[in-house]
């Protein structure tokens, strides 16, 4: 009953959310600021509703996620440095690219996010390398899954900081990433490859088929593997994933060949 009344109440709040001051807002403890966060994050918000949403994050702050967002400035993520308890962040453009956030900005808020477990960054296009590797540096031993589809900035400099820092991820998404070959052995080569269950590298342009044998031969718990629109792959790929030791775990397996 009081669980219930309580959320009641945050709704009624949020309903009226423009009518209030900040100043107000913030006086509410972690836990109604977070709920706040969390129903406005559900909607499309733009410009000062956006940053509002920003605004209520506080310490005890364990999920954002602002996929949803039709415009997220770099005001709005300079709040997430507060989150130090932070551990799935969601950035994804459901629509296009975001060029917003900028890679000043993300390169100064994530070294504050240490206990990141979730990062989802798709068509992100301000993330390169170097925000990849202040990510990794700071909550790789952390993360267990790593979206960067669509930001084509990152290189296989991206995938080396992934294989030599992560030692938690199950899930990575590099589809549409500019990398190659070289980055893939980086990967298959590193104690990564034992624990990864999921791989896309879709529309990478520059793989050959001496990643798909790589990642064949190095990946025994690959449940989830996709590789579509690589141009450069051919028939040996199809053949190769036919000695794929996985135990008949396979759950997804998209591609196409050329």
């Amino acid at each position: 009953m009081v669980t219930s009344l309580r959320k009641r109440c945050t709704q009624v709040i949020c309903s009226e959310i423009r009518q209030l001051k900040l100043a107000y807002l913030l006086s509410f403890p972690p836990f109604i600021r977070n709920q706040l966060h969390d129903m406005m994050s559900r909607r499309s918000l733009t410009g000062s509703d956006s940053l509002l949403a920003a605004q209520l994050v506080t310490w005890a702050t364990q999920r954002v996620d602002w996929s949803n967002f039709d415009e997220i400035t770099d005001e709005c993520v300079q709040y997430l440095s507060a989150c130090k308890s932070l551990q799935s962040l969601n950035l994804n453009a459901m629509k296009g690219s975001r060029e917003v956030p900028t890679e000043k900005i993300l390169l100064t808020v994530l070294p504050h996010l240490a206990n990141l477990r979730e990062v989802q960054l798709r068509r992100c296009s301000q993330v390169t390398d170097s925000v990849v590797d202040a990510l990794t540096a700071a909550s790789g031993r952390r993360l267990r899954v790593l979206n960067l589809q669509g930001c084509s900035s990152c290189t296989d400099a991206s995938l080396r900081h992934i294989a030599e820092r992560c030692r938690c991820l199950g899930s990575l998404n590099l589809s549409g990433c500019s990398i190659t070959d070289e980055g893939v052995a980086i990967l298959a080569a590193s104690p990564l490859s034992k624990l990864l269950s999921e791989l896309q590298i879709n529309q990478c342009v520059s793989i050959t088929d001496a990643s798909i044998r790589c990642l064949v031969d190095s990946c025994p718990k690959l449940s989830i593997l996709t590789f579509t629109n690589c141009p450069l792959l051919t028939v040996e790929s199809r053949i190769a994933l036919e000695t794929m030791q996985n135990g008949g775990k396979m759950k997804q397996l998209f591609w196409t060949v050329y």
